[in-house]
Parts: structure tokens; sequence; C-alpha cells
């Protein structure tokens, strides 16, 4: 149903993503937006570097921030998060030494 894909699929992208040490803002409970850092990323430009070379197109958290500092942070659209682009994730985070 149509109602409970987000739900079904913040929930099961945050397992895989918590299994690659990445930790959530917030327990997922539905919506199309993540909010994670991992906690060996201070600052996520390297790593956003790396996925743009593999062609994923990742924003850090500050470019939704105004009053904070999120450089650690950033923020995935569920609904736009393939098994393969979790799998280029991982790679990326090898190539930036996580």
């Amino acid at each position: 149903d149509l109602h409970s894909f987000p739900t079904r699929r913040s929930s099961d992208l945050w397992i895989r993503l918590a299994a690659l040490g990445w930790q959530c803002a917030a327990q997922p409970d539905g919506g199309m937006f993540l909010w994670i850092r991992h906690p060996q990323l201070e600052d996520l430009s390297a790593f956003i570097a790396a996925l743009a070379r593999q062609g994923i197109l990742l924003l850090p958290g500050s470019a939704f921030a105004v009053s904070q500092d999120f450089r650690a942070w950033t923020r995935i659209n569920v609904t736009h998060l393939t098994d393969e682009a979790v799998a280029r994730m991982a790679a990326c985070m090898r190539d930036v030494g996580v």
C-alpha cells in the first residue's frame, strides 16, 4: 500500500545504513527523509565528492540549516535511495578511509 511505503522503505534502509555505521537523528517512523551522520566523518565533504564521482548527488546537512553546523549530517530521500546506491555509499566510505 502506498501509504505505508515510506515507513517500510525508511526502516529497511535504516537497517542497511546502520550496518555501515551510520547514525540517525531520530528513530525512522515514516516520511521521505532520514537525517544521518557517520561517527568517523566529522565533515562529509570528501565523502560527498566521492559519491559524486559515482553518480550519486548528496548535499551536506548544512545546506538545509541556517543556524547550526550540520557538516557531519546529510538528509537522504529514502524514496530515491536504491540498494545499488547503498552499495556505492559503502564503496565510497572505503575510498575516504571509513
